[in-house]
């Protein structure tokens, strides 16, 4: 089985990719009076999907690089965070790491598998005929791994097997503005001249 990846941290949280903000932990802290609460929050600005096979497995909180708390997770648990009370000097460096996901089902499927992910060409089709795969479960060369780029791969994944359902079909299915396609406007649904 292939090792899962371990996301520790991202230079800068706000210009990170989803799947980094997916699976970096979010380390927010709040000083009370005798201690210090961390808050760590896996999946702040992207959820994290959690499915049986392929899961946030567990988090380890470390301070000044020794383990101070560890959460171990289910599939059950969807957007993991948790607390942590501790009484630290203020120069501690505090950091969540060991993040480590779970293995993904799709090479036990039989899917052609990349860094985790499922590998398409480009029709979003899997080596398996009629298999398809888009977002953040596929890769291909030169792939933007952006929330836009999903929105298309599913487009085109769609027109493509649509196509091999009902090869009447036609690849691209026009667009709105298109002369048939259009929706009718005020002159064209206006009565005929009497």
């Amino acid at each position: 089985m292939a090792e899962a990846p371990t996301v520790t941290a991202v230079a800068d949280f706000a210009a990170a990719s989803d799947f980094e903000k997916k699976h970096t932990p979010f380390i927010t802290l709040e000083a009370q009076l005798d201690r210090l609460i961390v808050n760590v929050e896996v999946g702040h600005e992207v959820p994290h999907p959690n499915w049986t096979d392929h899961y946030i497995t567990f988090i380890e909180l470390y301070a000044d690089g020794a383990p101070i708390a560890r959460l171990d997770l289910s599939p059950a648990v969807t957007h993991p965070k948790f607390c942590v009370p501790v009484s630290l000097p203020a120069d501690t460096v505090v950091g969540a790491l060991g993040l480590v996901t779970a293995p993904s089902p799709f090479a036990a499927w039989g899917l052609e598998v990349r860094s985790g992910r499922i590998a398409v060409d480009h029709s979003m089709q899997t080596h398996l005929a009629g298999v398809f795969a888009a977002g953040d479960a596929s890769t291909y060369p030169g792939k933007v791994t952006l929330m836009a780029t999903g929105f298309g791969e599913a487009a085109t994944a769609v027109n493509h097997a649509a196509v091999l359902v009902d090869p009447e079909l036609t690849l691209l299915p026009g667009h709105s503005t298109d002369d048939d396609l259009a929706p009718p406007t005020a002159t064209s649904s206006a009565r005929p001249e009497e």
